[in-house]
């Protein structure tokens, strides 16, 4: 018998370990990418923050240090007070109000990572995962076994379409043959 050049059970294991292979790094993936994501996210409610306490530090050593119009702006603003002699509307060298100052604009999040294949969603659901990776399993193992060969070319011995059907192996008798034990028998009588 000649030896193959390629077996084809190869193909089988190969795309089981694919599938199976694809079960458990498509889920990894996503939920790395979910991580990734809110870590960016929480750097950008951190410089957010700290470019408000920037802002507020700023504002208060205005205030220590006597600076007149943070201080007219936050008794008109906050305590609706004026200074005596001046008119009600606003002085266009004083600041509206140093609060609106203190906030600086909102943060600007990363969009959520998305992957969104059909393959991604049905080894993110665990119905269809526990599928796929059953037939991954079954896939590796029709590889396995496909290239398991009888056990009589695996002896030496002749295979399915090596032997000869005229011939016995001399373990069957033949029915149409008359056995010579029973004939002796009835000779005898």
């Amino acid at each position: 018998m000649r030896p193959r050049l390629f077996d084809p059970g190869w193909l089988f294991v190969l795309a089981g370990m694919a599938l199976v292979g694809t079960c458990v790094i498509l889920p990894s993936q996503a939920r790395l990418e979910e991580a990734r994501w809110q870590r960016d996210r929480a750097r950008a409610l951190e410089s957010h923050v700290q470019e408000r306490i920037r802002r507020t530090q700023r504002t208060i050593d205005a205030i220590e240090n006597g600076n007149e119009a943070t201080i007219r702006s936050l008794a008109a603003s906050q305590l609706n007070l004026i200074p005596v002699g001046t008119r009600a509307w606003r002085d266009p060298e004083v600041p509206a109000s140093p609060m609106a100052d203190l906030e600086p604009e909102p943060p600007q999040y990363p969009p959520p990572p998305r992957l969104d294949t059909r393959l991604a969603r049905w080894t993110d659901d665990p119905h269809t995962r526990l599928w796929l990776i059953g037939g991954g399993m079954l896939s590796i193992l029709v590889g396995v076994l496909w290239g398991i060969a009888p056990r009589d070319t695996v002896s030496g011995g002749p295979g399915p379409a090596e032997s000869d059907s005229d011939e016995s192996d001399g373990d069957w008798e033949d029915p149409e043959e008359p056995d010579d034990d029973w004939e002796d028998e009835e000779s005898d009588d």
